[in-house]
């Protein structure tokens, strides 16, 4: 996990906390590893930043299956 605290002159004082996880999906052969990140803060302004970001990978695939980046404000 992973906390955070900033200022902007726009946001004014902001603190929230982030997390990425790392893993695979199968163990059976080789793969990339996939990662899911989600972080968000809420500033002392009434605004709030929620990021989900996945990119899942799958044997037999060149490339990543999920690769979304969603943001929720």
């Amino acid at each position: 996990g992973l906390s955070l605290c900033f200022y902007t002159p726009e946001t004014q004082l902001a603190f929230g906390a982030g997390a990425l996880v790392h893993f695979k999906t199968t163990t059976k052969e080789p793969i990339r590893p996939s990662k899911i990140l989600l972080s968000g803060y809420y500033t002392t302004n009434n605004q709030y930043y929620i990021k989900l970001a996945p990119v899942i990978y799958f044997p037999g695939v060149d490339r990543d299956v999920l690769d979304v980046k969603t943001y929720l404000w």
